[in-house]
């Protein structure tokens, strides 16, 4: 499934792939308003993004415990750690994910394992840790505090 928006001329090029190959397991299925119930049912997450920000479906894929294959970029690697939470691969390397992505289907005890420590992983990215580092940044941004004598 593909979920997601996108540039209507790349979502209607990959519609237009989908029939030339007679793809038959692959749906596009657009922007839902909640894609978690879509995603959980998801057997291996995937993102091949060449550029991006903290993607938010990774956190998603990690909270849901879905193993998951991305391009080796920074800001996945923030999220994805290879081996461990996900594996990656270099960008514009079609060849190299199609092959990492048959090995997840192929070997259920590595997605296992994945998913496992996906969903350990997904807690580094929780509510509570983020405004907890927040909180620490800037309290060691401010100056220590000076004793004020009140005499």
């Amino acid at each position: 499934a593909h979920v997601g928006g996108g540039r209507a001329k790349r979502v209607e090029k990959l519609r237009s792939l989908v029939r030339e190959r007679r793809i038959a397991y692959f749906r596009l299925v657009g922007e839902l308003k909640n894609p978690n119930e879509t995603v959980k049912s998801f057997d291996i997450g995937v993102l091949t993004s060449e550029k991006e920000g903290l993607p938010n479906v990774l956190l998603e894929y990690l909270s849901l415990g879905i193993p998951t294959v991305a391009t080796d970029i920074p800001s996945i690697r923030e999220v994805v750690i290879h081996g461990k939470t996900g594996l990656l691969v270099p960008p514009r390397s079609p060849g190299l994910l199609s092959r990492t992505f048959h090995l997840l289907l192929d070997v259920p005890l590595l997605r296992k394992r994945l998913a496992f420590l996906s969903k350990r992983r997904a807690a580094f990215f929780s509510m509570e840790k983020t405004v907890e580092k927040t909180l620490r940044l800037y309290r060691s941004l401010l100056p220590h505090p000076q004793k004020v004598d009140h005499s």
